[in-house]
């Protein structure tokens, strides 16, 4: 056969090996989870049409809760890597600061969750089965949702409604600045724009997983990036999350992600054999296999 012969044999194999993929592979982009939201309160949804009764895998991004997309830091191609290992994907936008403020973020995630748990079905997808993934800013919120019931309850949904949780890259309690007064730590907190998009001192400080963990949390994987432990403290943040939840008996994990900082613990994610693709997917399937 001519080299000629043999490059076009090469490129009809990858045509029809990509026009398979894609008719095992639904796609839904810009899904309104909120009716008569806005336009950031939608999601893109990717899933498998073999298995039915697969878990689903919502994706949080980052950005300070003031910006951000859900197409940033490859996640449309960490979600096409997760559905090609038969799990749902999707995509979550939500409401940003310093238009709207604190709990607007979580609670629209929870609407997500809401919309995800009430349409996943149609899909061929497992209700019961939702994760949920976050990414720094998005991490807090992710952990949020998985220890204050008051934000799925927004969504009139009850802790139940998450199967687990996977924090990345977030400190999991609020470290608050070495002020000697609350005076002089309110002027702190109004004078720093990141901080003012909790609306008030006291949701900042509310903002805290540690404290609101129980009984009631879902399992939960904790995911730091090698490069991040300690400045600011996330590890010990993790460790004092992790001694809290086994102080009621909850499943949790903390992993620090070797050579991998910040953004590339999520980004490394797009390769099809990054092992905390990986990682994260075994805890889907033993949380799964544990519920059984």
């Amino acid at each position: 056969m001519s080299v000629y012969l043999r490059s076009l044999a090469c490129v009809v194999a990858l045509h029809a090996a990509v026009a398979s993929l894609s008719a095992q592979i639904r796609s839904l982009q810009d899904v309104a989870y909120t009716p008569g939201g806005t336009a950031q309160q939608t999601l893109d949804l990717t899933v498998p049409t073999q298995p039915r009764g697969f878990a689903t895998l919502l994706l949080v991004h980052g950005g300070g809760l003031t910006e951000g997309d859900k197409r940033d830091f490859e996640l449309p191609a960490i979600c096409a890597n997760v559905v090609r290992a038969g799990v749902g994907c999707v995509s979550v936008n939500y409401r940003l600061g310093p238009v709207v403020h604190w709990p607007s973020q979580p609670n629209d995630v929870a609407g997500a969750v809401g919309w995800v748990r009430h349409h996943i079905g149609e899909y061929g997808g497992d209700s019961t089965a939702i994760f949920l993934l976050g990414h720094s800013s998005g991490c807090l919120l992710a952990s949020m949702l998985g220890t204050d019931p008051a934000y799925l309850r927004s969504a009139r949904l009850a802790p139940e409604a998450l199967a687990g949780v996977i924090a990345m890259g977030c400190l999991l309690a609020p470290v608050l600045p070495a002020v000697s007064d609350s005076a002089r730590l309110r002027s702190f907190f109004t004078g720093s724009a990141a901080l003012a998009t909790f609306g008030s001192l006291e949701a900042f400080v509310d903002a805290n997983a540690t404290a609101h963990a129980g009984p009631h949390v879902p399992p939960t994987l904790v995911l730091i990036a090698e490069a991040e432990q300690i400045n600011p403290p996330i590890l010990q943040r993790a460790r004092e999350f992790e001694a809290r939840m086994h102080s009621v008996n909850r499943p949790v994990e903390v992993v620090v992600l070797p050579d991998r900082r910040h953004i590339t613990a999520l980004t490394g994610m797009s390769a099809p054999d990054d092992p905390t693709l990986q990682l994260v997917l075994s805890f889907m399937r033993t949380t799964i296999a544990a519920r059984r």
